[in-house]
């Protein structure tokens, strides 16, 4: 079975979860850039990354990210580790650019994976597609 969240909505639903506006760009099949507005001494700059999704293990959800602007980049990552913690504590995990999303941790969704397993994900022009199994 597909579940289609289109980007609009799932920007929506970072925007309330951590009060973080991001845009989502389709890329390729298993890319999408992610643009975050970052402020530097008093000034707002849009800086990217690309996040490609390596795999789902489980409930687990296994990412790669790229960074556009190098120095700029780093400082907008750890800007938003700071910042966001508490948000994401026990919901994220991160080991150089590789992100590892638990998906039974994140509000809302452990209850739905006692019933579906999640299959793969692709981004397609309009929207996120998660494939999930019945259990």
């Amino acid at each position: 079975m597909d579940i289609l969240l289109q980007y609009s909505e799932l920007e929506g639903l970072v925007l309330a979860g951590t009060g973080v506006k991001l845009g989502l760009e389709p890329v390729s099949g298993d890319t999408v850039r992610v643009c975050y507005p970052l402020k530097v001494m008093g000034m707002t700059r849009n800086v990217g990354l690309s996040v490609r999704v390596v795999g789902i293990d489980c409930n687990d959800l296994k990412l790669e990210y790229s960074a556009d602007g190098g120095a700029i980049m780093n400082m907008a990552v750890s800007s938003f580790l700071v910042n966001y913690r508490e948000q994401i504590a026990g919901k994220v995990s991160l080991d150089n650019n590789a992100v590892t999303v638990h998906l039974s941790q994140i509000p809302g969704l452990s209850d739905k994976l006692d019933r579906f397993q999640p299959t793969g994900i692709v981004f397609d022009g309009t929207a996120v597609k998660l494939s999930v199994a019945l259990k």
